[in-house]
């Protein structure tokens, strides 16, 4: 795993400064409209406890991990022991042994006090590798494979399971070496183009659900490392349309990246580039920013999407 800096080394001591998408457009007349918070997160059900049937057909252990895994997707915070024993109906000790079970499959996770659970990225990876007809992977991969061959730079796709982010697909450009990345960005939200670009479309209450879970770990010396600096951040990606990752994750890889949005403006996910630092001049990230952000449009359109443009206001 990548490594965090070492203790005594703060954001303040640094003297540079890392690109922000007004590096690369200096001026932008348009933005996209910002969706109140109201219209994106719908109310989260109660609880709905599990009916036991008498089919002896039906394996009782299965049906009652997914009985666990469906209370945990109906509420977006983490939850204790108690309180999904009280939804499933079980009592405390089977129910710990399914979610250890779970939690070692990937479809469950613990948080880091050892109390409280969360569905894990499984759950997400399975989603959107099964290729339905409106699927976000079936639907960005011609896109992802196309740009990855035009312009020569390895396309992710990514999107948000709780708090944690996953890299669902990549692309990789032919006759390239593989692009080195590191699978695991769960906690990567603010240091990754993927991720800033979705905490810039999210409700307010959702950006700090991600910062509270999964903290800012300064995986670099240019990790945004305060919440002021990412709050300034996603503000000029708000107004830009798109997020610059500038050695923040990983030394010597840059990256950029633009949301995909669903027809109530809600953020399905995002694509992304990752390149050589070395090669990330102003040129080229304006061309990839172009290519990205007509791809991400169209992807979008494709799940009733219709982004409104208007003059951009601070």
């Amino acid at each position: 795993m990548t490594k965090p800096l070492a203790p005594g080394a703060h954001e303040a001591d640094k003297p540079f400064r890392r690109l922000e998408p007004e590096d690369v457009w200096p001026v932008l007349d348009t933005m996209y409209n910002i969706v109140p918070a109201d219209d994106i997160s719908p109310p989260i059900p109660s609880f709905i406890p599990a009916v036991e049937t008498s089919d002896k057909t039906l394996i009782q252990s299965v049906n009652r991990a997914l009985d666990i895994l469906e209370i945990l997707a109906k509420q977006p915070d983490a939850l204790r022991l108690q309180d999904i024993t009280a939804g499933c109906g079980l009592n405390s000790s089977t129910c710990h042994h399914l979610l250890n079970t779970l939690v070692f499959r990937g479809y469950v996770n613990r948080r880091d006090d050892n109390r409280t659970y969360q569905l894990g990225t499984r759950l997400l990876e399975l989603a959107y590798n099964y290729s339905g007809p409106f699927d976000l992977v079936s639907e960005s991969l011609p896109e992802l494979r196309r740009l990855s061959h035009e312009l020569g730079v390895t396309l992710l796709l990514a999107a948000f399971s709780g708090s944690n982010l996953t890299i669902i697909t990549r692309q990789e450009p032919p006759d390239n070496q593989p692009m080195k990345i590191i699978e695991d960005i769960s906690a990567a939200a603010h240091a990754t183009a993927v991720g800033k670009v979705m905490l810039a479309w999210l409700p307010e209450p959702k950006i700090a659900r991600v910062v509270a879970d999964q903290g800012l770990t300064p995986f670099t010396a240019k990790t945004i490392g305060s919440l002021a600096t990412l709050v300034e951040s996603l503000r000029q990606i708000r107004r830009h349309g798109f997020a610059l990752e500038d050695e923040e994750f990983l030394p010597g890889l840059s990256g950029l990246a633009c949301a995909l949005r669903g027809d109530s403006g809600e953020v399905l996910g995002a694509i992304g580039c990752i390149l050589p630092t070395e090669e990330a001049i102003n040129t080229r990230l304006q061309k990839l920013q172009r290519a990205l952000s007509e791809s991400a449009a169209l992807i979008s359109r494709r799940f009733g999407h219709r982004s409104e443009r208007r003059a951009a206001s601070l």
